[in-house]
């Protein structure tokens, strides 16, 4: 990946940050009123100009702002899984913690009952409701899918255009046919796929993080989040780690 600098680093991530929550293009006079970067609005301009040139933005419009490609996106998620930090804001802690002590205290009571099935269910609709986004999980030794998000689903503006949703339901097909596939790989816990990285047709405009765990008695499970490629990798990924840790106790 194309070296860049410490500021253009800090330009891209603010960009991307400002994408993922406003899903409109970002200009370099958004950025300059909404960011402390210590530059002037026309400096800003001018990186964005070189981080386009170097593939990890584009300009949908001429005299539109910029909005992140797939090696943008990645750089982004590369850079929060090295700092280890997703949830650097004590109000996401508070709220998250809150979320999971609920989902540990469900967990006692449907292992004491042996019930997977439900709590599963449970946990795909926690997942959906959390992350914002489409959620799914395989129990591979009973061969059983659960989706769980199709309202949260339509609240992202990308779905409005009836073509991407249609797209959209072919990658949950798509995942559902090759899940044996990706449990097939050894050695992982995580893994994030942005855009044109998804190892299926008709998948450029999503990402996917998905994370291995054992469900109770059900070895070798899948969690899933589906969503645009403008997705709050953060949390989402938080999420996936948080849960794989409370289902491997």
């Amino acid at each position: 990946m194309e070296e860049i600098t410490p500021r253009q680093k800090r330009i891209l991530n603010s960009l991307i940050e400002s994408y993922i929550d406003i899903a409109q293009p970002i200009s370099s006079q958004f950025l300059y009123n909404n960011f402390k970067l210590g530059i002037s609005a026309a400096t800003i301009r001018n990186e964005l100009l070189d981080l386009t040139e170097k593939g990890y933005l584009l300009q949908p419009h001429t005299s539109a702002g910029r909005i992140p490609t797939d090696k943008g996106y990645r750089f982004f998620v590369n850079e929060l899984l090295e700092k280890d930090d997703l949830l650097n804001k004590e109000t996401k802690k508070r709220e998250c913690s809150l979320e999971l002590s609920d989902i540990k205290n469900f967990y006692k009571i449907y292992q004491l009952k042996k019930d997977n099935l439900k709590f599963a269910q449970l946990i795909a609709k926690k997942m959906a409701q959390l992350s914002g986004e489409f959620s799914a999980i395989y129990l591979k030794e009973i061969d059983l899918f659960l989706k769980e998000g199709w309202e949260e689903l339509m609240d992202e503006p990308e779905f409005k255009q009836l073509e991407l949703f249609n797209d959209f339901l072919k990658t949950i097909n798509n995942l559902e046919s090759n899940l044996n596939n990706i449990l097939s790989e050894k050695s992982w816990t995580i893994k994030i796929f942005i855009g044109s990285e998804m190892p299926f047709e008709k998948t450029d405009h999503f990402s996917m993080i998905v994370g291995k765990c054992d469900f109770g008695n059900e070895k070798d499970s899948i969690l899933g989040i589906l969503g645009p490629k403008r997705m709050p990798y953060g949390k989402n990924i938080n999420l996936i780690k948080s849960l794989i840790q409370i289902l491997n106790q």
